[in-house]
This record gives C-alpha cells, structure tokens and sequence, in this order.
C-alpha cells in the first residue's frame, strides 16, 4: 500500500471510479478518516494508509474497483481468487457477500488485528522454501511463513523480537532479508487470539454461493 495509489485510474476510468466511490460511501461511517483523503492525502499529511485500520479496507477497495474495471473491459474469469485482502475481495467479487457486507468484515479484521497484544513484523526473505523451513524450526510458536511469493522469495510474519532474531541468525549465513512496512505479524501465530471474536462476527453476515460475474457490478449487491 501507499498513498496515491490508483489515482491516475480513479481519474481517468470512469468505471473504476465510480466503484471506488461506492466504497469510499460505505466506509466513511465506520472509519475515523475521510478514507478518500487517507488514500489520496494533501502534500505534507501524514501516511495514515500505513495503519492496518486504513490500509486493509483501501486496498481492498482498490482491488474491487480493479475486478469491475477488468469486467467493464469484457474480461469474463474463470476463476477468482487472491491473497490475504485479496481473499475477501475475491469472495466478494463473486457474489459471496455484498459490498457493504465485504468492507465492513475487512474493517472488522483490521480492528481485531490492531487490538491484539504484542508488537508485531513481517519479513521477506530471499532463500528457498526449504532453507526458510529449516531455519524457522527455532521459532515454531513465535514465526511462521505468512507467504510463498517464488523459489527464492518467502514472507516470514509473526512476533518482532523473534523476526529481529531470525534475521540476525539469517545474516550469519549470508541469506538476504528485507523488514516490511507493517503494524502487524499478519497470517502468523500473533493473530491466534483475535479468531473466536472475528468467527462471532462472520456468524452474523450473510453469505452466497460463489457465482462467476460476467459484467461489473456497480450496485455492490451479490452476484445472482
């Protein structure tokens, strides 16, 4: 995430603003922040989109206005899916829930993430799945892999000191790392105490059978 991402779209593809105008509708009473000025701030403001509470209902909003952008375009999938935001986007895309449903559950996981105790990071490092494994072994309840990004190229997520340990033991062997801008150790042990709350919380939506859109969906309602 970063600030100002999308805004060349979101200024000249009428499609793609027009959802992420209906996203920026849904969230504005449930977030703190006028969500259209976190992502595209005034020069000088601070980066507010680099807290989990703003970053994962923006970008999930982006992805969505992107998903009715490739439909506009005629792009008909034959399967949807993504990564971690990308997850619920993808389930919302296919009608699983509705648009207000999606952005209020993704706002939920990010306060739920942000109330959790401990401070927490994320990692990528630059070795085979293999040699990560086998370096993790120390860490089993502190680090886990959050993300198989290529061969030679895995996110590490989970408590900060041990992430600083991991990565002072990785250096020793000469295996490049890179800390990510993160609040949180997201799909690692430190998310463990928010999923009976967040489970409650998904009891109470209602969800579809995933169907295969064929046009955008600009009222935001499930796929029929």
């Amino acid at each position: 995430q970063y600030a100002h991402m999308s805004k060349d779209l979101y200024a000249s593809q009428p499609i793609f603003k027009a959802a992420l105008d209906q996203c920026f509708e849904f969230l504005t009473p449930i977030l703190s922040r006028d969500p259209k000025s976190v992502l595209f701030p005034e020069a000088g403001e601070p980066a507010y989109i680099d807290e989990t509470c703003f970053t994962q209902p923006l970008l999930f909003s982006v992805e969505y206005a992107l998903a009715q952008l490739w439909l506009s375009f005629g792009v008909k999938p034959t399967m949807i899916l993504g990564h971690s935001v990308g997850e619920y986007v993808a389930a919302c895309v296919a009608g699983v829930f509705s648009l207000e449903d999606g952005l209020k559950l993704i706002c939920e996981r990010a306060r739920l993430m942000t109330a959790l105790p401990g401070k927490g990071a994320m990692m990528a490092v630059y070795a085979s799945v293999q040699k990560v494994t086998e370096q993790l072994e120390p860490f089993k309840n502190k680090l886990s892999v959050a993300a198989y990004n290529g061969p030679e190229s895995v996110v590490v997520s989970g408590f900060s000191d041990a992430l600083d340990e991991f990565q002072t033991q990785l250096k020793t062997q000469g295996i490049e790392s890179k800390v990510l801008v993160v609040s949180c150790g997201f799909h690692s042990p430190q998310m463990d105490p928010m999923l009976d709350e967040f489970e409650q919380f998904l009891t109470g939506l209602t969800l579809n059978k995933p169907q295969i859109p064929i046009e955008p969906n600009l009222k935001g309602e499930p796929v029929s």
